[in-house]
């Protein structure tokens, strides 16, 4: 779980993340054949959110997020079960040929969606 007070307002992937009161968790986790950034913001926050989530997530502009593995299987119940980890192994697998998966950094690459229009 991420605990960060430079993190504005909510934040969904689907499987998707939760940014709420501070804190953001992993949510639908078993879904592995859907995985989006939904953020509940208006897209005029990129800057923010960009410098937020270093380390997080890279935006390539305002409909593409880089999403480092690492935050992912490090959130919720779901980290420290071996079975959750392969089949999100096989889920990237899937993804890689496709272009989904950075071959450098091993970030998955998100559709973003912003909840908000202004």
């Amino acid at each position: 779980m991420v605990n960060s007070s430079s993190l504005p307002t909510n934040i969904f992937l689907a499987m998707y993340l939760l940014w709420k009161q501070g804190l953001m968790s992993l949510e639908a986790p078993d879904d592995f054949k859907s995985f989006k950034f939904v953020i509940d913001a208006a897209a005029a926050e990129l800057d923010r959110f960009s410098q937020a989530l270093v380390g997080i997530a890279a935006f390539d502009g305002p409909t593409t997020s880089w999403i480092a593995q690492s935050s992912v299987r490090a959130m919720g119940e779901r980290a420290k079960d071996p079975a959750w980890q392969i089949a999100f192994d096989a889920m990237l697998d899937k993804a890689r040929p496709h272009g989904w998966v950075d071959p450098r950094t091993g970030a998955i690459r998100a559709h973003v969606e912003w909840l908000r229009t202004n």
